[in-house]
């Protein structure tokens, strides 16, 4: 019995406006499902302040029929919580028709006890185990956290590194995709969701109170989807980071006059109606080859932030007058630090 879509839609059928859920339906189904849960687990980490340090693979080794898996696995993760492991896990499909399992292991353990007890909890049915150390950095732990439920996560030139990997089930089989062991979750589950929700909602607020969309979208020009130097995954800037970033300083004076050198805060036909107003600036294509000259969204990161540093030393320090106060707020505003701009000022001066 072939329990995976061998060709999935990617769009649903019917046209709707809310976006398509499920992990069964379709493939921007399953994405918009494994983006989230990827969130939540991330989130997770940081509210328990404890990293995952292992990530088990379980490969069942026979073929079951749907009621087969859901009868084993229940019974494995009932013994599982009962030898004290804490884990999240997920069951994938192979193209095989057999499944796998991923567990997402929280608290301290060795490889040798993991090993026993997932042998005693599997007991009965002919499977076999890998055990894998979880590196602690934040870039590696948010990337096990894609990988185990085949989120969506761009490295390099790929654009999908766990597209070929990403398997639906067959509709109605009835087999939960995914579940925990033990007390697994810091907060409720879908009160992570929430919090997320309300912070974008927040962010939107700050920006539109403050008059500061136009101060996002300049910023965007400039070093939007250019490689962050803190990356180790090849994660661009991202719009969102920018309007997060100003939003959590939208109350400071230095914002707030840097928004108004660039001629926004007080402009009443953006208060009044600012789809209607277009704000005249340098094209596009000229801000970007400012930036290249000066090493940013450059392939070498290296002598991009070799260039940053050295243009950050000479035109702040020795040319710049702006106070200490807004020199700490944007250098951690900005991802990438200090940029110059055609004027050859420095954005620190700019908010000063």
């Amino acid at each position: 019995m072939v329990i995976y879509q061998t060709d999935p839609l990617y769009y649903p059928k019917t046209n709707t406006h809310h976006k398509p859920r499920g992990w069964t339906e379709c493939v921007v189904g399953y994405l918009n499902e494994a983006r989230k849960e990827a969130y939540r687990l991330n989130t997770n980490r940081k509210l328990a302040n404890a990293n995952y340090q292992w990530l088990i693979t379980i490969n069942v080794e026979v073929e079951q029929s749907p009621s087969e898996i859901k009868a084993s696995w229940s019974g494995a993760t009932r013994r599982l919580r009962k030898s004290g492991l804490v884990a999240h896990w997920t069951v994938e499909p192979t193209t095989s028709s057999k499944v796998h399992y991923h567990l997402l292991v929280l608290g301290e353990h060795t490889e040798k006890e993991l090993r026993e007890t997932v042998k005693k909890a599997m007991s009965g049915v002919k499977h076999h185990c890998n055990v894998r150390t979880i590196p602690q950095d934040d870039a590696s732990q948010y990337e096990f956290c894609c990988y185990v439920v085949k989120a969506k996560l761009p490295r390099g030139k790929c654009k999908d590194i766990n597209a070929k990997k990403r398997l639906l089930f067959v509709k109605g089989l009835g087999i939960t995709k995914i579940g925990k062991i033990g007390d697994f979750w810091a907060k409720p589950k879908g009160g992570i969701w929430q919090d997320l929700v309300a912070e974008q909602k927040q962010i939107a607020k700050n920006l539109e109170d403050n008059h500061l969309w136009f101060l996002v979208d300049h910023i965007y020009e400039l070093i939007g989807n250019t490689p962050s130097p803190w990356s180790k995954v090849g994660k661009a800037i991202t719009e969102y980071d920018i309007k997060k970033a100003i939003s959590k300083h939208s109350n400071n004076p230095a914002i707030k006059h840097w928004a108004a050198k660039l001629g926004i805060e007080n402009d009443d036909e953006i208060e009044d109606k600012p789809w209607q107003k277009q704000k005249k600036r340098v094209p596009r294509k000229y801000w970007r080859r400012k930036a290249l000259r000066f090493g940013v969204g450059s392939d070498d990161s290296g002598g991009r932030n070799a260039d940053l540093t050295r243009l950050h030393s000479d035109l702040h320090y020795k040319n710049c007058n702006s106070s200490s106060e807004a020199k700490k707020l944007l250098m951690g505003l900005l991802p990438i630090g200090c940029i110059v701009a055609s004027s050859g000022a420095c954005f620190l001066c700019w908010a000063a």
